[in-house]
């Protein structure tokens, strides 16, 4: 079977709850993923906008090193590079470490994508205060799995 990705806080396509947004306390969604890959060594979890007003992918989340045992994220990553839990985070299209949570402009709903990709490698070769498409590229050559879900959220 192929990786499974789901959150007990919203449905496949259905509204982020305002909790993980900007108009909320602005922190991670918890995530949980299924069918993993023998050869898992580790997780990167990141999320995606491709409805960025400026026509470019807006990276509000990249999460990685998670070690290949978990099984999921809870909820609360905030904006830190390096969590209570030793886990990176990636700077995001804010410019910010860590967690952005989705934030459209009044009146716009946009879709907001969570991927989580199985890796073959313990750790990632990037360096601090890498960004997110800068780990989700390096990530490429080392992806066994990956699933995705979306949301959205409008305001």
């Amino acid at each position: 079977m192929a990786l499974h990705l789901m959150s007990p806080a919203f449905e496949p396509g259905a509204t982020l709850p305002r909790r993980y947004t900007c108009d909320g306390e602005d922190v991670s969604p918890p995530l949980h993923w299924s069918n993993v890959p023998d050869r898992t060594q580790s997780f990167l979890v990141f999320c995606n906008s491709p409805d960025a007003p400026d026509g470019n992918i807006f990276h509000l989340w990249a999460i990685y090193d998670i070690p290949g045992h978990w099984r999921e994220l809870k909820a609360g990553y905030g904006k830190e590079s390096i969590t209570a839990d030793a886990l990176h985070q990636a700077i995001n299209s804010a410019d910010l470490p860590g967690y952005v949570g989705p934030c459209p402009p009044d009146g716009a709903e946009h879709r907001y994508i969570f991927h989580v990709c199985a890796l073959r490698i313990p750790t990632l070769p990037v360096a601090s205060g890498a960004t997110c498409l800068e780990v989700e590229t390096v990530s490429h050559p080392y992806i066994l799995a990956e699933a995705e879900l979306a949301c959205v959220y409008a305001r």
